[in-house]
């Protein structure tokens, strides 16, 4: 590891801030990222989910899903097979945020598209 490979990394983490317009705390952004693979699979992760596969505490997960749907970036809708459960998706402009500052970290990496 070089003082240039850290710098890369700080770096990196003002690009997350730049292409999200605010500084994501590890449990929101663990969230969002795991909110962004599932939706590039195409598949409905449910409310009780989504903390255990961020690795964030279910009580965290629930304080932060309240946060980012009253701030517009989360969704939420029924579940399409069990209407009990709640079915958290991220809005698309959030989406293209992340997308955006996910292909712009990898070019900083030199990493290939």
């Amino acid at each position: 590891m070089t003082a240039a490979d850290v710098r890369a990394v700080i770096e990196v983490r003002q690009l997350r801030r730049r292409y999200l317009g605010f500084e994501a705390d590890d449990a929101a952004w663990s969230m969002m990222l795991e909110l962004y693979a599932t939706r590039l699979e195409a598949r409905p992760l449910h409310q009780t989910r989504l903390g255990m596969r961020a690795g964030v505490p279910e009580t965290t997960a629930l304080r932060v899903t309240r946060r980012m749907l009253a701030a517009g970036l989360f969704t939420a809708e029924p579940h399409p097979a069990d209407k009990r459960l709640v079915v958290i998706g991220l809005s698309d402009a959030i989406a293209e945020r992340i997308r955006a500052y996910l292909a712009a970290s990898r070019a900083l990496a030199g990493l290939a598209a």
